[in-house]
């Protein structure tokens, strides 16, 4: 898919106010969508389907807020030429270089607080795994030896390992929402 600005994808302006942006994705929806030309030949139907990537991707970014102001920064004016000078912030920074948009769309580890710490032993992330590797040989050696206390270690292991996999989550879960308040 070639890309295309956003703005010019919505047959907008730069300036455009949010209703304005739906409702322009709307009218470019309703034109373009696959399931509105059912009889249409397959040079229109690609036509159409292309157009209309383009549309739905410029309302993903234009759309939401945060990711216009972001996708706003990293545009270049069309007056800005390859050999043009680089312009500054009054913080020294380029105003177009790219910044992510998605970058605080994925809310954090439950076991990680806001300040990037750990919230609980990491051992106890590591138990149930380990206890279930023990009960497994246990069972294993217990079952080709035939004892009974081998055995009996291989089923508590296993039995503990089931309730740490149970338990552990919820550790975590709740010390996350404690370092939250």
């Amino acid at each position: 898919m070639t890309s295309v600005d956003h703005y010019d994808a919505l047959e907008l302006a730069p300036s455009a106010e949010a209703a304005e942006i739906r409702v322009a994705y709307l009218r470019l929806a309703r034109r373009y969508h696959p399931d509105g030309h059912p009889g249409a030949d397959d040079r229109t139907r690609k036509r159409n389907e292309l157009r209309m990537q383009q549309v739905t991707a410029a309302w993903a970014v234009l759309g939401n807020a945060d990711r216009r102001r972001a996708y706003d920064l990293t545009r270049r004016p069309p007056s800005a030429t390859a050999g043009s000078k680089t312009r500054t912030a009054s913080n020294g920074e380029d105003p177009y270089r790219f910044v992510p948009f998605d970058l605080d769309d994925d809310p954090p580890m439950p076991d990680i607080d806001a300040d990037g710490r750990q919230t609980h032993p990491r051992g106890l992330s590591l138990a149930p795994v380990l206890l279930l590797a023990l009960a497994l040989g246990s069972l294993v050696v217990g079952a080709v030896t035939r004892l009974a206390p081998l055995l009996a270690l291989g089923m508590a292991s296993f039995a503990a390992s089931v309730v740490l996999f149970i338990v552990v989550p919820l550790v975590a879960l709740t010390s996350s929402q404690r370092g939250e308040r």
